[in-house]
């Protein structure tokens, strides 16, 4: 048994072998394997999602012929379930949605607020209008004051 630990660690069955006699290895000690190091890439890091999502494809609506995108023919298809009443699809239009307008408000640019708006308020303004709709009436006894129809 320990005859067999001993043939392990000099690297040969017998003692006999040339990594023994000259004390070399096929790997020298404090070397790399690898000197070159890792290759390079050769293809651009673009995933296959990207690859497909970039395709155009011809699409006919309404009579006239349109080219979109495969994200976008997704995303009508996505729309078009959703009206037949598909739980999944709405679900996926409403987190468009969402995104969409999270999206819109990073990249909207506040409202420039020039306009001064005053509001005025006349009593006898909102009593005409009752007036005219018919909804009341002046009270003959006092014309300052509307009896409104019950």
């Amino acid at each position: 048994m320990s005859g067999s630990s001993d043939r392990r660690r000099s690297g040969g069955s017998d003692g006999n072998s040339v990594a023994s006699k000259t004390g070399s290895t096929r790997f020298e000690k404090g070397t790399s394997g690898n000197p070159a190091g890792r290759p390079k890439q050769r293809r651009p890091h673009v995933s296959a999602f990207d690859i497909i999502f970039d395709k155009t494809l011809t699409m006919t609506q309404g009579g006239r012929e349109r080219e979109l995108t495969v994200d976008e023919a997704l995303q009508m298809q996505t729309y078009q379930a959703a009206l037949k009443g598909s739980k999944m699809a709405i679900r996926k239009v409403l987190k468009m949605i969402e995104k969409r307008e999270v999206a819109l408000l990073k990249t909207a640019k506040p409202a420039a607020n020039n306009m001064k708006v005053s509001h005025h308020y006349s009593s006898d303004n909102a009593n005409e209008a009752l007036r005219i709709l018919g909804i009341a009436d002046v009270e003959p006894c006092f014309e300052s004051r509307i009896k409104v129809h019950t």
